[in-house]
């Protein structure tokens, strides 16, 4: 029998997280799918999924696909008596469910590799999770590449749906590997939440034909009404053979989701239009699809990194090896194209802080590709359960700061040594760096700020505030529960008995009271501000005592300006006193005669007079 090679194309025309070709691979040997779901139910306690593994001498790969609707915490999945981790936190593709009501579902699709927990000669394995808060984790998938040693060769690809989901969802299916049309070409659904084929089923097209109407449930649902079909299978030599209620024919209906599109295919082109029954009920959930068929591509020798668990912002070295460029083609192409040092090369270098799935596309010589998924998990920050924290005196060290977080993890406190309690007291005021180190090594830090407090209370009174120069201002401190004081006008210190000054010049002063109690860290300080306008020229001379009071004064002289005077000095009965001429003066205060000069002065009362040029 003559073999007729085509090519086959495959583009899941998307929006989500991550590309969508999860898997592809060329064996001798076939692929076997099997699944369950309880749709709403999530109620996997005793689940079951059931495969065909009779024809296999080896395991390639298995994958165990499943997704959630919402977050749950971390939780143990249990597969076939071994234990996987199963959490949002390492989602490998995204899509949105719209409501009629305006609510939006964020579905999150995921992937566990079961490889090690899948054998030749077991056909059923056992699945259960414990679901702590009822979230929706539904529909699980087995998706099994095997080896068969003198079977023809097939062609096996896996994707993932991130398309946001509609009332009619469009799929272009391309680059995938030569088909050998002799063969049959098997197209499995893996879906949830079509509850039946009256109002909720989906219609399937694949390039414009009508494969059937499918919903309700897969006979090996348990429990639920409605949850879902998947397409069951086991594909080698060939030959399509369907499992559970799946037949192997060409068309879908009810619960068979799964068809051999061999008549539908055309010109290396494959559309698969999936449309809901009633046009405002989009609550029909596509989470992946597979492909199946023989190939004349030969099988590839590559290797590829393994999935890593790192730190935020740690440099990863990826690699990949047994790649050729074919024409215009690169030998590699990793998807997606973030975070990475190149995309089109063998090793590129991730640097990111969040998880990452990328796809590595290998090609050959002959023009066919394998894809391998590489899961980046970008340790995340511990999820805080408790975060108290409570002030401190100034000066004192009574602050306390308690961080509780998941897991078995230690803390430290401005870099100090780690250790199992995040409670550390004895805290200054200020700022203050706590850092959590999970299990893996990993270390996230915290700024936390413990607010110093303290009963002194600076307050300032000053009058006026604003005037002409010369302006005589009258400073009160009125502060409660401090010791020491420090003044200054204009950033000039004054004597701190001090209870006011003249503005001579006019400006604005800036008045500033700090006051404490015994320690000058714990201050608080209180500021006012005068203003003061130009006056006219101005000369005053200053009041004198007389010498029956047993003292006497400097005479001095008042100014705004630098005039030269004649000034004398006059008793009550207008008797000269004493006179100066010619006399320099300097804006502000000028001493004229001291009190030595002013000794033989006995007038009771003293006039002065001032003429200035």
């Amino acid at each position: 029998m003559s073999k007729i090679t085509t090519f086959l194309f495959f583009i899941l025309v998307s929006n989500g997280l991550s590309q969508d070709v999860l898997y592809q691979d060329i064996i001798a040997g076939g692929v076997t799918v099997g699944g369950v779901s309880t749709g709403l139910a999530v109620n996997y306690v005793n689940a079951e999924i059931i495969v065909d593994l009779t024809n296999s001498d080896s395991i390639s790969k298995a994958f165990l696909i499943y997704y959630s609707a919402v977050d749950f915490p971390f939780d143990t999945l249990n597969f076939n008596g071994d234990g996987y981790i199963a959490s949002q936190n390492i989602a490998i593709s995204s899509f949105e469910i719209p409501f009629s009501n305006g609510e939006v579902d964020i579905i999150k699709t995921n992937y566990i590799d079961v490889t090690p927990s899948v054998n030749i000669t077991q056909s059923n394995y056992p699945l259960s999770i414990k679901n702590l808060n009822f979230e929706i984790i539904s529909s699980f998938m087995l998706y099994i590449v095997y080896h068969k040693a003198g079977n023809l060769l097939s062609s096996a690809t896996l994707m993932i749906n991130n398309q946001d989901l509609s009332s009619n969802c469009n799929y272009n299916f391309a680059d995938i590997n030569h088909y050998d049309t002799n063969s049959a070409l098997a197209l499995s659904l893996h879906t949830d939440i079509l509850w039946d084929t009256v109002t909720d089923g989906t219609f399937v097209k694949v390039n414009g034909s009508y494969l059937g109407l499918i919903g309700g449930s897969d006979i090996n649902n348990s429990a639920f009404i409605g949850g879902g079909v998947l397409g069951s299978y086991n594909y080698f030599d060939g030959l399509l053979f369907g499992l559970s209620d799946d037949t192997s024919d060409s068309l879908m209906s009810g619960t068979d989701a799964l068809a051999d599109i061999k008549n539908y295919f055309s010109d290396g082109q494959i559309s698969l239009n999936l449309a809901t029954q009633t046009s405002n009920n989009i609550y029909n959930n596509y989470i992946s699809f597979s492909l199946a068929y023989s190939t004349p591509c030969q099988p590839q020798n590559v290797t590829i990194s393994p999935d890593t668990t790192i730190c935020p912002n740690t440099f990863l070295q990826l690699s990949a090896t047994g790649g050729t460029s074919t024409g215009t083609l690169p030998a590699y192409e990793w998807l997606p194209q973030k975070d990475l040092s190149c995309y089109n090369c063998p090793n590129p270098i991730f640097l990111g802080d969040s998880s990452q799935l990328y796809t590595i596309r290998i090609r050959s010589s002959d023009s066919c590709s394998v894809v391998r998924p590489v899961m980046i998990h970008v340790r995340t920050k511990p999820k805080t359960v408790l975060f108290t924290q409570n002030s401190t005196f100034c000066a004192d060290s009574t602050g306390i700061v308690n961080w509780q977080t998941v897991g078995a993890n230690t803390y430290a406190i401005d870099n100090g040594a780690f250790q199992s309690s995040g409670l550390f007291n004895e805290l200054t005021g200020g700022a203050h760096l706590l850092t959590v180190k999970d299990v893996f090594g990993c270390t996230h830090d915290t700024t936390v700020f413990v607010v110093s407090t303290q009963t002194v209370n600076a307050i300032l009174s000053v009058t006026p505030t604003s005037g002409s120069a010369p302006l005589e201002v009258q400073i009160s401190n009125q502060s409660t529960n401090a010791t020491d004081f420090s003044w200054s006008v204009n950033s000039v210190l004054q004597p701190n008995a001090s209870d006011g000054f003249v503005a001579y010049s006019a400006g604005v002063y800036n008045i500033e009271l700090i006051a404490w109690q015994n320690d000058p860290t714990c201050a608080d300080t209180a500021f006012q501000t005068i203003t003061v306008s130009e006056t006219g020229f101005y000369i005053l001379g200053s009041s004198l005592v007389a010498t029956s009071s047993n003292t006497q004064n400097t005479f001095l002289v008042f100014t705004n300006g630098t005039p030269i005077i004649d000034i004398a000095l006059y008793d009550a009965q207008g008797r000269l006193l004493k006179k100066k001429e010619n006399v320099q003066l300097s804006a502000g205060s000028n001493a004229i005669w001291s009190n030595n000069d002013l000794v033989d002065i006995a007038a009771e009362m003293v006039f002065y007079k001032i003429n200035w040029q």
